[in-house]
C-alpha cells in the first residue's frame, strides 16, 4: 500500500508539473490584417503574429468581409492545395461578390509565425463622396483548422481583425481668386466683378466626386478685422462655385491687404489658393491717387501727413496706348504707427511697367537751438536735414509686393524730376550688338515767353526750336522687341554723343528772324550698352515698329545704384537701376512748438516704379 500511495503521489505531481508547464509552452495566436488600395485592385494582407508554438501555430484557414464589391480574389501560388476553395465561387470569378459578402478560403498550405500571406482581387473603394464621410472597414478571422475550424486566432483588439480602406478625399481650387479692390465681387479674373467665378472641386482618389453636393466654405487667410462675405456655396456635380458670376451672393474682402483663402467641406482635406491681393482703388494712366486713400484725414496740403500722388501718362516702357488700369493701395502712416512711413501697392501682375510720382508732408522736425560740446560748426537755427528711406525689397530679397519686412536703404537723387515720357520713336531696328541708334520724331524746344517784355522776348535756356534732349550723357530706355510685339522687359542705354542731327537747328532757328523751329528732328545717338553705367541693362533687340506700333524711345529718371555695399547691403545689388528715387526733398518754416522753439515741415516727392515703402528718415 505504501508503494502504491507513493506511485500515485509521483503521478499527481507530474501531472500538477505537466499543468504548470503549459504556459510555457503553448502559443499565443494572434494575427493581423492590412489593406492597401489602388484605383482598381485591393491587396489584403494576413500577418501571423504568434510567438512561440509548432505546426499547430500556422494559419490554414481565413474568412474576411470586403466593404466594397470585389472580384477575382486570389490566393498566393505557395498556400494553393488541390482543395483549396474560396467560398462564394463567384468572388473567384469576374462575377465577384457584393460588399459585405463573407469571403471564406480554405484548405490552404499554413504559413506560420512571422509570416504573411497577401490575398488579390480586383475592387478598390469607389470614387464617391460617401467614402469620404462613411468608414470603410474590413473584418476578418484565421484559424488552426484547413476548413475555419480548430482554433481561432485572435488580433490585438479581439478575435477578428480589423482594417481601413484609405480613400484620398481632397478639395482643390478649380479656379485661383485674382485681386480686385475692397467690396468688389472677387472672381478669378483680375479686377472683373463678371469673370469667371472662383471654384473649387471635391475629388476623390484623384477624380471629381460628382455625386458630392454638400457645403463648401471659405476662410481668409489673414482673418482678424477683415470683412468677409459670400464664403459658402453648395457644391453641384462636385464643384463649388462662389461669387455673383456664379449667381450666388457675391464674394467679397475687405480691407485692402495680401489674402489667401482655404476651402473645406466634411470629409475631405482642405485646400489654399494662391495668394492675391485686395486693393483699395483702380488708377488709368494719367490719374490722380484718390484723396480719401492718400488724405483719409482731409488734411490741408501745407499741414503735416497730407500726401498726393498720381500715375504717370506713359508706362516706363513709354508705351501709352497699352494703357491697363491697374489696382492700388496707397497707405498713409505719417501720423500713425509705424509713423512717417507711406507706402505704394499696386498690381504688377496687369502691368508691371506702370509709374507713380507722390508727395509727402512728414511730421515736424525741431530746429537746433543748442549745440553744447560740439568740435564741429554748430547747426543751431536750422535743422538736421533728414534723408528719406526707400525699400522695394523685403529684407529676404522678395519684392514688397509680397508680404515681409521692408528692407530700407537711402533714397538716391532721381536724375530728373520728370516722369519717364518718350524722346521719339526708333527710325530703324537696333540690333543687340549696334553702338548707334537713331530717334526720329524728336520735339523741338518751345519758344517760352518773358513776361512784360515789349516787344516779346523769349527765355533762352534751353535753346528755343531746338531738340528736346538733355545734353550728352544721359540715359534712355526702349522695350525689347520679342515676336514681333514689345514685352514688359527693356534695356537701359545711354546717349553718349550725336553723330547727327536732321534738320541742322542752326539753319532751322536763324538768330535774326526771332521764329523757331516748331517740327521734329531726327537724330542719331552713339550708345553704351551693357556696362556698369547701364546698371549691366542686356542688350536686347528693339524693332522700330511692332504689332503696338512704332516704339518709343523713353526717358528716365532712375539712377544706378551706388557700388557702395555697405550704404546699399544685400538684398539690394549694388550697380544695378533702382526702382525708386527722390525727385525733391527739402523743409519750409512752420511755426513754432510749445515751449517757443522753432519747426520745420520737411516734404518729400518720390518716383515709385517698385511698389515701395518711403519713410521720412533712416
Amino acid at each position: 500500500m505504501r508503494y502504491i500511495r507513493r506511485s500515485i503521489h509521483f503521478v499527481v505531481l507530474a501531472l500538477l508539473g505537466a499543468a504548470f508547464a503549459l504556459p510555457a509552452h503553448a502559443a499565443t495566436k494572434n494575427f493581423s490584417i492590412s489593406v492597401t488600395s489602388t484605383s482598381s485592385a485591393t491587396t489584403l494582407t494576413f500577418t501571423n503574429g504568434t510567438n512561440g508554438g509548432g505546426s499547430n501555430s500556422n494559419i490554414n484557414s481565413v474568412w474576411f468581409v470586403p466593404p466594397y464589391a470585389v472580384s477575382k480574389v486570389a490566393v498566393p501560388s505557395n498556400l494553393v492545395t488541390s482543395n483549396t476553395t474560396i467560398s462564394p465561387a463567384s468572388c473567384a470569378t469576374s462575377t465577384g461578390c457584393a460588399a459585405g459578402t463573407q469571403i471564406q478560403i480554405t484548405y490552404i498550405n499554413g504559413f506560420g509565425p512571422g509570416t504573411s500571406a497577401a490575398i488579390t482581387m480586383n475592387g478598390s473603394a469607389p470614387s464617391v463622396s460617401a467614402s469620404c464621410t462613411s468608414a470603410l472597414n474590413w473584418t476578418a478571422q484565421a484559424f488552426t483548422g484547413n476548413a475555419l475550424g480548430g482554433t481561432n486566432f485572435v488580433s490585438p483588439t479581439g478575435v477578428t481583425a480589423t482594417a481601413g480602406t484609405t480613400v484620398a478625399c481632397a478639395l482643390q481650387f478649380l479656379t485661383q481668386p485674382a485681386s480686385t479692390t475692397a467690396g468688389t465681387n472677387i472672381t478669378s479674373q483680375v479686377n472683373n466683378a463678371t469673370g469667371t467665378a472662383v471654384q473649387v472641386e471635391a475629388l476623390v482618389n484623384g477624380a471629381v466626386a460628382t455625386d458630392f453636393v454638400g457645403t463648401v466654405t471659405l476662410a481668409p487667410t489673414p482673418s482678424s478685422g477683415t470683412t468677409f462675405a459670400g464664403g459658402t456655396a453648395t457644391a453641384a456635380a462636385g464643384i463649388a462655385s462662389f461669387g455673383s458670376s456664379a449667381g450666388g451672393a457675391a464674394l467679397t474682402l475687405s480691407p485692402p491687404g495680401t489674402y489667401t483663402l482655404t476651402a473645406s467641406a466634411t470629409g475631405f482635406t482642405s485646400a489654399t489658393s494662391t495668394s492675391f491681393k485686395i486693393f483699395a482703388g483702380i488708377l488709368a494712366c494719367g490719374d490722380p491717387f484718390a484723396s480719401s486713400f492718400v488724405n483719409p484725414f482731409n488734411i490741408a496740403p501745407d499741414q503735416p501727413g497730407y500726401a498726393a500722388g498720381m500715375r504717370n501718362a506713359y508706362n516706363k516702357d513709354g508705351v501709352q496706348t497699352a494703357c491697363v488700369p491697374v489696382l492700388y493701395t496707397f497707405t498713409n502712416s505719417i501720423l500713425s504707427s509705424p509713423y512717417d512711413q507711406v507706402q505704394l501697392s499696386w498690381d504688377t501682375t496687369s502691368q508691371p511697367n506702370a509709374a507713380f510720382e507722390y508727395s509727402v508732408n512728414w511730421r515736424l522736425r525741431p530746429v537746433v537751438t543748442s549745440n553744447p560740446g560740439s568740435t564741429q560748426p554748430s547747426p543751431i537755427g536750422w535743422p538736421v536735414t533728414p534723408r528719406p528711406g526707400v525699400a522695394w525689397l523685403n529684407t529676404d530679397g522678395s519684392l514688397t509686393t509680397v508680404p515681409g519686412t521692408p528692407a530700407f536703404i537711402p533714397g538716391l537723387a532721381c536724375l530728373s524730376d520728370e516722369l519717364p515720357a518718350p524722346y521719339g520713336t526708333l527710325m530703324s531696328d537696333v540690333q543687340t550688338t549696334d553702338t548707334t541708334i537713331t530717334v526720329t520724331g524728336i520735339a523741338a524746344n518751345p519758344a517760352v515767353a518773358i513776361p512784360n517784355t515789349s516787344p516779346t522776348a523769349y527765355y533762352q535756356v534751353p535753346a528755343p526750336g531746338y531738340p528736346m534732349v538733355p545734353s550728352t550723357p544721359f540715359p534712355i530706355v526702349i522695350a525689347n522687341t520679342v515676336s514681333g510685339a514689345q514685352s514688359t522687359a527693356t534695356e537701359r542705354l545711354t546717349a553718349k554723343s550725336q553723330v547727327s542731327v536732321s534738320p541742322d537747328p542752326a539753319t532751322v532757328n536763324p538768330p535774326a528772324t526771332g521764329a523757331y523751329y516748331t517740327g521734329t528732328y531726327t537724330i542719331t545717338f552713339n550708345v553704351t550698352r551693357g556696362t556698369a553705367t547701364e546698371g549691366f541693362s542686356t542688350p536686347a533687340f528693339h524693332a522700330a515698329s511692332t504689332t503696338s506700333g512704332s516704339t518709343p524711345v523713353v526717358s528716365t529718371p532712375l539712377p544706378i545704384i551706388p557700388n557702395d555695399p555697405t550704404t546699399f547691403p544685400s538684398p539690394y545689388v549694388v550697380q544695378t537701376q533702382a526702382h525708386m528715387c527722390i525727385a525733391d526733398h527739402g523743409f519750409r518754416a512752420y511755426g513754432l512748438d510749445s515751449s517757443g522753439n522753432p519747426l520745420v515741415m520737411y516734404s518729400t516727392t518720390v518716383i515709385d516704379i517698385g511698389d515701395g515703402y518711403v519713410k521720412g528718415s533712416l
